[in-house]
C-alpha cells in the first residue's frame, strides 16, 4: 500500500513527468499542467506552508472551487501532515462560521477577494489563525498582515527548496497511514455538520481498491465535473492521479461542448448530470419531423426489448429469487435478440451513435455515484451503447463501498462490495436478513471512518460492535451478490394505519414521467401519500403549445393538473409493483425546484428531506385539509 497521498502523487509524478496531469480553464482557454510540473507546485506550496509554521496535525481550511490551485492546496496540505478541511464557495456564511470555529485551523485558503470577505466578515473567527491565504488575488490593492497571495506563498516555499531545505521530504516520510488526512463536514439535516474523520490509510486503501473494480491507463482522461471537495469527486481524482491519467476541470455551463473537444474515456457525475444530458438528447429529438419521431420512438421500443435480452442472456438482468427454467429463458432471450438486431442497428445509425458522438466518441465509462440511479436512465445509456459505472458509498468511508464493473454491470444495482469490503444486511435487532429481503445497511472495511471530529456521541450512534458501520440505507442482495438501495431508514414513512413506505422507489418512478422535474413524497402519521412535485416547466410549456412560458401561468392551468394527476396514476399502480397504500392521493406542484437552488450539483448531497417538510409545512398541510 503507497505511504500516504502525497506519496501517490509523487510516484506518478515520477513515472509520468511530461505526462498531461490537469487541464482547468484560464479565462475562455484551457492551462495545461504536467505531473512533473503538478508535483513541482505541491512541494512548493507545501514548503510554503511549513514556512508559514504549519506543524503537523494541524488543521488547514480550504474555501474554493475546482481549480489547478485547490488540487496544489489540497495534497500539500496532506503531504506535509497537516488535516485537509474543503469546502466549495457556495457554503454559506452561518456554515462557514461554524466549521471555523469547530475545527479551529492554523491556516485558512480561500478562492478569491469574494471569499476573503465572506471570511473576514464573520462575527466569530477562531483565534489561530496565522495566516490567510488568497489562490486568486487578481484585484491586488490593500492587504492585511495576514493575508498572502498564492503566489506569495508558492515562492516562498520554492526559496526554502533552493536553499536544499528538506523540511517538505521530511515530513512526507514522517505521514503515516493512520493519521488523520482530512475532515469532512457533511450537511446536517436536523443539526450543525459532522466532521469526518478519513485516515491517509482509509482513503489510499479505497483508492486502490477501486482501482481492481476499474481499469486506468495513462492514456486516459476524466471529464471533472462535481465539486473537488466532495470526497466522491476527490477518490476519483487521486485514482485517475495514482495511474498517470488526466484531468480535465469542467462546469455546467461548458460540459456539452467539453465533452467533444475534449474526447474524454471517463466523466464523473450524479444522476442529476446525466438526468440533463439525456433532457438534452431528448429535446433534440423532439425537434425532429413527426414522422421522423414516430421512427424514433418504435426503434427505442425495439431498442429496449434488445438490451433486456442482452441482459437475460449475459446473467446482468436484477433477480431475487431464481428461476426455474434458466435455459428456457436463455434461449428464449436469444431468438428474440437476433430477431432484434436488424432493428437495433438500425436505431444505433439513427439514433445512438449520435448520442455516443455527443459525448465525444471515446467515452468508456460514465461513472455514476450520489444517489440511485434511474432505471430509464440506465436503459436509455445501454442502448446507446454507454457503459455505466455506478457505485454507492458515504463520506465516512471514503467514500466507495460497492460499484458495478464493466464485466458485470447488473442494471438497477449498485453493483457488488469493492475488494476489501464486507456489507451486512440486518434487521431493526441487528439480525442477519434472508437474501433478496430489506434491511439495514452495515459496512466494514479499511475505507470506515476514524470517527466524527470532537463528537464521540456521533460516532458511537453509527459504530457498531466488531468495526460495523451503519449507513443508515435501506438495501438487499440479489441473488448475484449485488446491493440494492430501497432508501434511508429514517426516510421511511409510517402512515396512520401503520404501514410502512419507502417514499425512494415512488419518488424514482414520477421522475422518469418528462412533465416532472422533482417530488418528494410525504405522508407520516397521515392516512395516506401526498407528494410536493416540482414540475419541468420547458416541457408543460411545450404540452401546452407554447402558449404559456411563465411558471405562475402554467400553474393556474386546469389541463396541467389532469396531465400531472394522469402521469402520477399511470406509474404508481399494483401493475408496477406498488401496493394499494402507496398511490399518491394528493399533490401540490411548486414553483420552485429545491433541487437546484445551489446549481446543478446540488444533487451530490441526499435530499434534505426534514429541511423541505419543515419549509413546506403549511404547504403539506393543506393538502390533507
Amino acid at each position: 500500500m503507497t505511504e500516504n497521498i502525497g506519496a501517490l502523487l509523487a510516484e506518478s509524478s515520477k513515472r509520468h513527468a511530461q505526462r498531461l496531469a490537469l487541464k482547468g480553464r484560464s479565462g475562455k482557454r484551457f492551462e495545461e499542467t504536467s505531473y512533473g510540473d503538478l508535483y513541482e507546485l505541491v512541494m512548493n506550496f507545501g514548503s510554503g506552508l511549513i514556512s508559514l509554521d504549519v506543524m503537523p496535525f494541524d488543521r488547514v481550511f480550504i474555501l474554493s472551487d475546482n481549480r489547478k490551485e485547490w488540487l496544489v492546496s489540497n495534497i500539500s496540505v496532506m503531504s506535509i501532515g497537516a488535516i485537509d478541511i474543503s469546502r466549495g464557495s457556495d457554503s454559506t456564511p452561518s456554515e462557514i462560521e461554524y466549521i471555523l470555529n469547530h475545527s479551529s485551523p492554523a491556516v485558512i485558503i480561500v478562492e478569491n477577494r469574494q471569499q476573503l470577505k465572506k471570511v473576514t466578515s464573520l462575527k466569530a473567527m477562531p483565534a489561530g489563525v496565522k495566516k490567510i491565504v488568497v489562490l486568486e488575488d487578481k484585484e491586488g490593492g490593500e492587504r492585511k498582515e495576514n493575508v498572502s497571495a498564492f503566489d506569495e506563498v508558492l515562492a516562498q516555499g520554492a526559496k526554502c527548496l533552493k536553499e536544499k531545505d528538506n523540511s517538505f521530504e521530511s515530513r512526507l516520510k514522517a505521514v503515516r497511514l493512520e493519521d488523520i488526512a482530512t475532515i469532512v463536514y457533511t450537511s446536517g439535516t436536523t443539526g450543525p455538520p459532522k466532521g469526518v474523520m478519513l485516515t491517509h490509510q482509509n482513503i489510499v486503501s479505497n483508492v486502490e481498491a477501486t482501482l481492481k473494480s476499474i481499469e486506468i491507463s495513462p492514456d486516459d482522461r476524466l471529464l471533472s465535473i462535481l465539486p473537488s471537495w466532495h470526497m466522491f469527486e476527490r477518490m476519483v481524482e487521486y485514482v485517475i492521479l495514482s495511474r498517470g491519467a488526466g484531468i480535465v476541470y469542467t462546469n455546467p455551463r461548458n460540459i456539452g461542448r467539453d465533452m467533444i473537444s475534449e474526447k474524454p474515456t471517463h466523466i464523473v457525475g450524479v444522476p442529476r448530470v446525466w438526468e440533463a444530458f439525456y433532457e438534452r438528447v431528448s429535446k433534440k429529438f423532439k425537434q425532429e419531423k413527426a414522422v421522423t419521431r414516430k421512427t424514433i420512438d418504435i426503434l427505442s421500443a425495439l431498442g429496449r426489448k434488445y438490451i433486456f435480452a442482452g441482459r437475460v442472456i449475459h446473467n446482468e438482468e436484477l433477480e431475487f429469487v431464481r428461476r426455474k427454467i434458466i435455459l428456457l429463458g436463455k434461449c428464449r432471450a436469444f431468438i428474440m435478440r437476433s430477431l432484434l438486431k436488424p432493428a437495433y442497428w438500425l436505431g444505433d445509425i439513427l439514433v445512438y451513435e449520435k448520442v455516443r458522438k455527443a459525448t465525444g466518441g471515446h467515452l468508456r465509462a460514465a461513472i455514476s455515484g450520489g444517489g440511485s440511479f434511474p432505471s430509464y436512465l440506465d436503459e436509455f445509456f445501454e442502448m446507446a451503447g454507454i457503459d455505466v459505472v455506478n457505485g454507492y458509498g458515504l463520506t465516512e468511508t471514503s467514500p466507495i463501498l460497492t460499484m458495478r464493473t464493466l464485466d458485470h454491470n447488473v442494471r438497477g444495482t449498485v453493483g457488488r462490495p469493492i475488494s476489501g469490503t464486507e456489507i451486512n444486511i440486518v434487521d431493526e435487532k441487528g439480525n442477519d436478513v434472508p437474501q433478496g429481503e430489506q434491511g439495514l445497511i452495515l459496512a466494514r472495511g479499511q475505507q470506515v471512518m476514524k470517527g466524527y471530529f470532537k463528537d464521540e456521541e456521533a460516532t458511537g450512534k453509527v459504530m457498531k460492535e466488531g468495526g460495523w458501520f451503519d449507513t443508515g440505507d435501506l438495501g438487499k442482495i440479489t441473488l448475484s451478490g449485488d446491493l440494492v438501495i430501497t432508501g434511508r431508514a429514517k426516510d421511511t414513512i409510517v402512515l396512520l394505519g401503520g404501514e410502512n413506505v419507502e417514499p425512494e422507489p415512488i419518488e424514482m418512478v414520477l421522475k422518469e414521467s418528462d412533465y416532472i422535474e422533482n417530488v418528494m413524497v410525504v405522508g407520516q402519521d397521515r392516512k395516506h401519500l401526498a407528494a410536493l412535485i416540482c414540475p419541468n416547466y420547458p416541457m408543460l410549456s411545450e404540452y401546452l403549445g407554447e402558449r404559456e412560458t411563465k411558471p405562475e401561468n402554467i400553474l393556474q392551468d386546469s389541463s396541467v393538473d389532469d396531465l400531472i394527476k394522469k402521469e402520477i396514476a399511470a406509474r404508481i399502480q399494483e401493475a408496477n409493483g406498488f401496493k394499494s397504500h402507496e398511490r399518491i392521493i394528493k399533490f401540490t406542484l411548486m414553483k420552485e425546484d429545491w433541487s437546484r437552488e445551489n446549481g446543478l450539483l446540488t444533487a451530490t448531497l441526499k435530499l434534505k428531506r426534514n429541511v423541505i417538510t419543515e419549509r413546506y409545512q403549511s404547504v403539506i398541510k393543506a393538502m390533507y385539509e
